[in-house]
């Protein structure tokens, strides 16, 4: 029996995006000086009116351990009432919590790989068996429905993970091929991703799909570009809700997460108008990069996989001009880089830089 000793003797924390505040440090570099390509947040920002409602916050007193008032407004919002919503610390936290309350040492975790680390990580922690399927990216990512159906069908996992639309490969989970799942296999909890959903104009959410054993999460912090204040919730049938909410950290959901949230959410025409700029803007970024002769892989979403050969040379360069990437070797693409389209101006600086170099080489 894996004892969470036994884990950190074997493997590392889940490897991230962001900022690196010790490594840029020994560039000279600060925060303000980096464009963060290696983010999937929204780059335009908070909505103003967001800004001035954290203004508002009173920091003397605990925040509503309820959420009340966010969970109404999210209840509106998706038709959804009150004991269908539980809100979190980011949905790394939610993640989290969802794995603590319905794994018990032993239990299989499905994973489709490439995916974000937190659910492998999470799952080794309460002492899972990890039974993942991979994507190929010869085969552009496509799912191999059949496949992942045999999987369900033979390991019998306790939880499946799914992100959708996937980060990094931008694949989606439909609401049919979902309810297919879940009929097939109705003693696995699935839990849906849904952190970029908004990004994308015509997304079907899970949220209204009625299936008794699917949890929806969405993550206010890349969408709304609240990453600073940390802020998800989680959908999903009230007898699934309650146990998660017995089981929650009180007052993990601070009093400016609840500010912005509620200020967010009726600020959406606002940022549905920035969600549609993104989305122009990485076609635009995506041109550019195919201009110059790489090949960012094909994706509905703003951020993308491209293969650059020496990744982590090309990361190094970048970062000594201010310029942040990801890199994929926590995804098993160890000559790739993830980009996420920033604004047109930061986008045509590593444009720019990536010529550069192409004119050195030639």
């Amino acid at each position: 029996m894996i004892k969470k000793t036994d884990y950190l003797k074997t493997e590392s924390k889940a490897y991230h995006g962001a900022i690196d505040f010790e490594e840029i440090s020994a560039f000279g570099l600060t925060a303000d000086a980096i464009v963060d390509f290696s983010v999937n947040s929204n780059p335009y920002g908070p909505a103003l009116a967001v800004v001035d409602a954290l203004q508002t916050a009173t920091i003397s007193r605990y925040p509503d351990k309820a959420c009340l008032a966010l969970r109404q407004t999210l209840g509106r919002q998706f038709n959804l009432s009150l004991d269908q919503i539980m809100v979190g610390n980011g949905t790394a936290e939610l993640l989290w919590l969802i794995d603590f309350a319905f794994i018990e040492k032993t239990d299989k975790v499905a994973i489709l790989e490439p995916t974000f680390g937190e659910y492998h990580r999470n799952a080794r922690l309460m002492g899972a068996e990890i039974c993942e399927w991979r994507a190929l990216v010869e085969n552009d990512f496509e799912l191999d429905e059949a496949v992942i159906e045999q999987l369900l069908a033979e390991q019998r996992p306790a939880i499946f993970h799914l992100c959708s639309p996937n980060n990094p490969t931008g694949y989606q989970v439909s609401n049919q091929l979902l309810e297919r799942w879940s009929l097939l296999s109705p003693e696995t909890l699935f839990v849906v991703d849904e952190a970029y959903a908004q990004f994308l104009p015509h997304y079907e959410s899970a949220m209204h799909a009625g299936l008794p054993n699917v949890l929806v999460l969405r993550s206010m912090t890349k969408d709304y570009s609240l990453a600073g204040v940390r802020l998800g919730y989680v959908t999903g049938p009230v007898d699934l809700i309650r146990v998660l909410e017995q089981l929650a950290i009180p007052w993990s959901v601070n009093e400016f997460a609840q500010i912005g949230g509620i200020a967010a959410i009726a600020s959406q025409p606002e940022y549905e108008a920035m969600w549609h700029d993104l989305g122009e803007e990485a076609k635009q970024f995506k041109a550019g990069l195919r201009a110059l002769g790489f090949s960012p892989v094909e994706s509905p979403m703003h951020y993308f996989l491209m293969q650059v050969g020496d990744a982590r040379s090309l990361r190094e360069r970048l970062l000594a001009e201010g310029l942040l990437v990801r890199l994929c070797e926590s995804y098993d693409l160890p000559n790739y880089i993830r980009l996420s389209t920033q604004l047109p101006n930061q986008n045509k600086r590593l444009l720019n830089f990536l010529q550069v170099e192409k004119s050195l080489q030639a």
